[in-house]
């Protein structure tokens, strides 16, 4: 690493923990339910998203910029699974594809959120995140069929080659039918009730969606990542400042 790069990384972690002075920082985990979505219909195409429930954990803080608002960011480890059944008739080019994909992701968070309401005893607010993740595990399992030219040789020694309805399974880790970077948006609702002066206990309800195609799958529909999630957490204050929510008259 260049000298450089340490007095830039000293010099953010500087600067983070001047922030902190004036911020809030927290943990939340809980449960999410999550599944593949098509943006576009196609006549001759056909699919079918299976939901399953999952865990996932973050941590994060955020510096109050206004009275009412916040920005920060957030680290979340998110573990999602989904059964994606696709029928494709299109002739040669059709396939089958019935595959459940268990995944887990890292995703980064740019926070803001806006307090609607607020009376010293409860704070609900609005939270707006886009994000970046990346897939750190896959696990693909399942069958399907597809059309496939093979070649051979007839009895007059002539090269041939003719269709053939090709039946596979697929059973691997890391799978290659997926990308691995997400990017998308969270919008959801906070929940907060002051525990004592410095920490609070609050509920949080998401909607995250992604924006590019997460598949890598030959004439397969353009395809993102959703999920609902419900949280429970804790946001921990570390100066007054960040107090004055609280106290504000309506």
């Amino acid at each position: 690493m260049s000298k450089n790069a340490i007095v830039l990384v000293i010099f953010l972690l500087g600067t983070n923990t001047i922030v902190f002075c004036q911020s809030e920082f927290g943990i939340k985990g809980g449960i999410n339910n999550s599944s593949f979505y098509s943006y576009f219909s196609k006549t001759d195409y056909e699919s079918d998203y299976k939901s399953f429930y999952n865990y996932t954990f973050s941590i994060f803080y955020k510096e109050q910029i206004k009275e009412t608002q916040f920005f920060g960011f957030e680290l979340e480890n998110k573990a999602l699974k989904s059964t994606m059944e696709l029928y494709y008739n299109a002739g040669h080019a059709s396939f089958y594809h019935n595959v459940t994909y268990d995944l887990n992701m890292i995703i980064f968070y740019f926070v803001y959120e806006k307090s609607l309401f607020s009376n010293g005893k409860i704070d609900f607010r609005i939270n707006i995140s886009p994000y970046l993740g990346y897939m750190i595990k896959s696990y693909a399992k399942g069958t399907g069929w597809n059309y496939e030219y093979v070649s051979d040789i007839d009895t007059n020694g002539n090269n041939i080659s003719y269709l053939i309805v090709k039946n596979w399974h697929k059973d691997e880790k890391n799978t290659n039918d997926l990308n691995k970077f997400n990017i998308g948006a969270r919008l959801g609702l906070n929940l907060i009730l002051p525990l004592s002066e410095r920490l609070s206990f609050f509920v949080n309800n998401t909607y995250c969606f992604g924006i590019n195609n997460i598949l890598k799958i030959e004439d397969a529909r353009y395809t993102g990542l959703r999920s609902i999630e419900l949280k429970i957490g804790l946001h921990y204050y570390f100066d007054d400042k960040t107090l004055k929510i609280w106290n504000r008259k309506e």
